[in-house]
């Protein structure tokens, strides 16, 4: 079990009209290595998703990875 979930540093996302679910696994270095597109396999959302910067998860003092749910809404 995770002690603390990754949070985001940097998330620039391809323009959206509707939210989207993004499965995403996180190294213990805060880069995504896997992105997922819950529903429809959007190329534009996976690729912003590649150079996407968290800080990881943490078990206790030790960074950690860990699979992550993200909802990606539109701008407003």
């Amino acid at each position: 079990m995770v002690g603390t979930l990754p949070q985001t540093i940097f998330l620039r996302v391809p323009p959206r009209k509707s939210e989207e679910l993004v499965d995403l696994v996180i190294d213990a270095a805060g880069k995504v290595r896997e992105a997922k597109i819950v529903g429809a396999a959007d190329r534009n959302m996976i690729a912003a998703a590649a150079v996407w910067k968290f800080i990881p998860a943490f078990r206790g003092r030790r960074a950690v990875a860990c699979r992550t749910r993200l909802t990606v809404a539109p701008l407003r």
